[in-house]
Parts: structure tokens; C-alpha cells; sequence
């Protein structure tokens, strides 16, 4: 094996209690503990031993920083503060201000979760008189964004001109800004993962691993030395993962189980418990639940012919069983487009600013159904017809809408037609055959046939004020909406 290692300029590294020292920036206090009955709720209790767990590991950290005598008491105390955890805004934009009047010329490229703390942080910017425009250009980067927009983050600024980027991991390792000189790593990411106790996926916030700091300080350290800025002190820095969970570990196992019944490789967790990192057995048994309940498979493990046919699907069961609930009731164009979008990926973008104008486009695509399915679907159809008239462009501009994810998914709507073509589901390949599309004008057709694909995942207003969510299953649990 030949290993060639890649050239990068040294990067200094600080941490939050440099961070702090350079901006004298204070944390809001902890709040009070509750009294009576609230010190026993249960969302107290998780917040008692999130503390504890805090304090085991700072304790110790500050009683050496103390010997060390390197910080002034005021980091220490603030250090101490559990708020010094959370993501703090106010602080990043703080630091973005001391490095703009104490450092030398370069970009800045500031790591966030997500897009909401990117329009956050972008807001606070803007309305703040700290950054004209004669001196200084933001760059908001995110996924959702438009090409277009995503390339102007390439493109070196006049000599007289600061650029500032505001991004998520996607600037970790997909993208390389040849100017940047100094990075702000929040030292937070969103990692999707399948919480087994809730049996939800999730997308919260979580703390990064060695290797995606690491990712996020090479930044940096391109085309000159470079500064890291790490908004986590040395002690957390301790507690993290080398690599991040596999994938196995953190998503859930339909698609795996379907595979290893497929491949007739026995039980599903007698082979998964012998795979590298083997998966938690609960995970297993909730995917088995869902496939039974899916009629994919049935109480002794064997799959069924609906099993049969999804696990020949690329998709996930329930997506598989949407198209082909979409076939049998002939109307695959508008369920191949949301099938299509739930697999890859939204194609409408909302431009920081423009958000109110967004929403009026998409809600006019939604037909007045105030559906997301529908809105999708409705944007594919006009973008090919926009297309074949060859002015898709004007079309996505004008609706906020990516040209290259709908051009993907208009391609993957042919790939689904290929797949039930060959499985003889459908009589052509042709997504836009007549024949299977003679009920594609049914709205509350294509609403069942979403509805029934991606049960038992449904939820109904249980009440007109409340704005609480019921669960359609039998024990109908309540949950409280944000």
C-alpha cells in the first residue's frame, strides 16, 4: 500500500477558554432550580444529569487550568457555566468581530448546524452595523441553496474586502475555499440517527467527532497558515468519538433485513449480531415490527410476495410500497415525484430574506391543498413541461426551486418506471404513459395512496387550540408540538 500524504500550512489552535479570554465575553446565568412538585418532572431530571455529567468532566479541567494560572477568573467562572455547552450566537458573532480588528486579511468560514443558525447568525450580521458592505461580504452555505449562489463562495473579494462564510458540515471535506485563513468550529453537527426508544428518527444537534474537527481546522491551512477557533474547551474536546457512528448503528434496518431475507442469509439477528459493529437488538426488533405490519413479512420472518417485490426496490419499504400502490391505482407521475423527493431530497430552497415570497410559490403550487406531497409533485410536473418548452431556468428561478435536484428527480421518476416495467407492474417504462397515469388528476386518490405508503409514520390534529398531534394507532399518544 502506498500512502500520499496531502500538503497543508500549519493552523493554530485555540479553544473556548482562549475564545473567552480574547472577547471577555460573559454566558446568560444558569437558571434557578424549580421548587415543590417541578423538581420531580421528568424533563428536570434529564436536565439534573446533563448538569452532573458536565461538571464530572469540567471539575477536574478547571482545577488544572487554576494551577496552571494561564486564564483570569472570570474564563474560569464562565467555563463553569452550563450554558458554555449550548451553541451561543451572540458569542460567534463576538469573535467574528475580534478577529475582523485584531487579525490580518483573510476569510472567515464559521461552522453551524443547520440552516436555521445560518439565517440566524446571517440576520444578526446584517442588521448589526459592524459589517457594511463596503468592507465586508456574507456568504450564507447550505445544501438547500441554489448552485448558483453556492459557487459565489469561490470567488476572492478585493483586497479592501473581508468575506465571511456561514456554513454547515457541508464545508467539511465536499468543498475546499482556497482563502480561508481562519475557521470558527461550533464543535456541533446534525447527524440523523433512529432513536430506538422513541422509535423516531431524529436530526438534533450533537457533538462533532475527532475526525470532523479535525476536517473542520484543515479548512484553514490550504493555501497559507491558518487559524482554528474551537467554541468547545480542551475537557469536551476529551469526550469525543474518534470517528463517527457507522451508519448501521444509526439509521433503521428495513432496507438491511429485506437484503438479508432476499440473499436468504437466515434470521435477521443471527446475522446481524455478526457483522463488525453490530446493531442494538431493539433497533432490529422495531424494523421487524414494521415489515410484519407492512405484510412484508410475516410472523415467522419469511418474506411475503409484497416482501418479495420491495426488497427488489431500491427505495425503503414504505416508499416501495407507495409506488407500488401507485401503479396498481394508475397514477405514478405524481406519486414517482413524491416517492422520488422523500427518497433524495426537497428541491425547493428558500433564499435568507426571501422566505415570505417562498412560501406565497409553494403554496401556490399545492393547488390549494396545503401539501407539501402535492407541491412536490406539482413542481416536477411544471418543470418538465418548462423543459420540453425550454425555460426550466425561468421556471426554478421564479419558483425558488433547484434545476439540478429536479432534474434528478424527473430521472429517477424513470428509473422507478424501469423497475416496475421489468417486475411487470406497468406495461411501459414511460413515467408519462397515459395508460398509467388515468387517475393522476385525483388529489384525494394520491393523498390515500401517500397516506396508506407511509403508515404507520401519520399523525391527525387532535384539537383545534391545543396544536396537539395524535397518534392514529391504538393507543393514540399525544405529543406537544414546538
Amino acid at each position: 500500500m502506498i500512502h500520499i500524504p496531502g500538503f497543508t500550512y500549519p493552523v493554530q489552535e485555540f479553544y473556548l477558554e482562549d475564545v473567552l479570554s480574547f472577547t471577555e465575553f460573559r454566558f446568560p446565568e444558569a437558571p434557578a432550580e424549580p421548587a415543590g412538585y417541578k423538581k420531580h418532572l421528568k424533563g428536570y431530571k434529564e436536565q439534573q444529569h446533563k448538569k452532573e455529567e458536565f461538571l464530572d468532566i469540567i471539575q477536574p479541567h478547571l482545577r488544572q487550568l487554576r494551577a496552571e494560572m494561564k486564564y483570569a477568573e472570570h474564563v474560569i467562572n464562565q467555563l463553569r457555566n452550563p450554558n458554555s455547552e449550548n451553541l451561543s450566537l451572540d458569542l460567534i458573532e463576538k469573535l467574528v468581530r475580534y478577529i475582523c480588528n485584531t487579525k490580518g486579511p483573510g476569510a472567515i468560514l464559521i461552522f453551524l448546524p443547520g440552516m436555521m443558525d445560518i439565517s440566524q447568525l446571517n440576520r444578526m450580521m446584517l442588521d448589526s452595523t459592524c459589517y457594511p458592505s463596503s468592507k465586508y461580504i456574507i456568504y450564507p452555505l447550505h445544501s438547500r441553496m441554489p448552485t448558483i449562489d453556492q459557487k459565489l463562495i469561490f470567488k476572492e473579494p478585493p483586497d479592501d474586502i473581508r468575506k465571511i462564510i456561514i456554513a454547515t458540515s457541508i464545508a467539511e471535506t465536499s468543498i475546499t475555499i482556497e482563502d480561508v485563513v481562519y475557521v470558527i468550529d461550533c464543535g456541533k453537527t446534525k447527524l440523523g440517527r433512529f432513536d430506538v426508544a422513541n422509535n423516531i428518527q431524529t436530526l438534533k444537534p450533537e457533538w462533532v467527532s475527532l475526525a470532523n474537527a479535525k476536517q473542520r481546522r484543515g479548512r484553514a491551512g490550504r493555501v497559507k497558515s491558518g487559524e482554528c477557533y474551537h467554541l468547545y474547551c480542551k475537557a469536551r474536546e476529551m469526550t469525543f468519538d474518534q470517528y463517527p457512528l457507522p451508519e448501521m448503528l444509526r439509521t433503521r434496518l428495513e432496507e438491511v433485513i429485506l437484503q438479508i431475507k432476499i440473499l436468504q442469509l437466515g434470521k435477521a439477528k443471527e446475522f446481524l449480531a455478526s457483522v463488525m459493529d453490530p446493531p442494538d437488538l431493539k433497533a432490529i426488533d422495531l424494523s421487524l415490527d414494521l415489515l410484519r405490519t407492512l405484510n412484508a413479512l410475516d410472523e415467522e420472518e419469511h418474506l411475503t410476495p409484497l416482501g418479495y417485490h420491495l426488497a427488489h426496490l431500491p427505495l425503503d419499504p414504505r416508499t416501495g410500497k407507495m409506488i407500488l400502490w401507485a401503479a396498481l391505482f394508475s397514477c405514478i407521475e405524481p406519486i414517482f415525484a413524491i416517492a422520488a423527493s422523500l427518497t433524495f431530497k426537497d428541491a425547493f430552497y428558500c433564499p435568507l430574506g426571501k422566505e415570505e415570497e417562498a412560501n406565497k410559490k409553494k403554496l401556490e403550487l399545492s393547488m390549494g391543498e396545503y401539501s407539501d406531497h402535492i407541491a412536490l409533485a406539482e413542481a416536477l410536473r411544471r418543470f418538465e413541461i418548462a423543459r420540453r418548452r425550454g425555460n426550466a431556468g425561468q421556471f426554478c428561478r421564479e419558483y425558488f426551486l433547484s434545476y439540478n435536484t429536479l432534474k434528478l428527480l424527473s430521472e429517477m421518476k424513470t428509473q422507478f418506471a424501469q423497475y416496475l416495467c421489468e417486475m411487470k407492474f406497468l406495461n411501459s417504462d414511460n413515467p408519462g404513459d397515459r395508460n398509467a397515469n388515468r387517475n393522476s388528476n385525483n388529489i384525494a386518490l394520491i393523498k390515500a395512496i401517500v397516506c396508506a405508503g407511509l403508515y404507520p409514520n401519520i399523525a391527525v390534529i387532535s384539537g383545534r387550540w391545543k396544536r396537539t398531534y395524535a397518534s392514529i394507532k391504538c393507543k393514540f399518544q399525544s405529543f406537544q408540538l414546538p
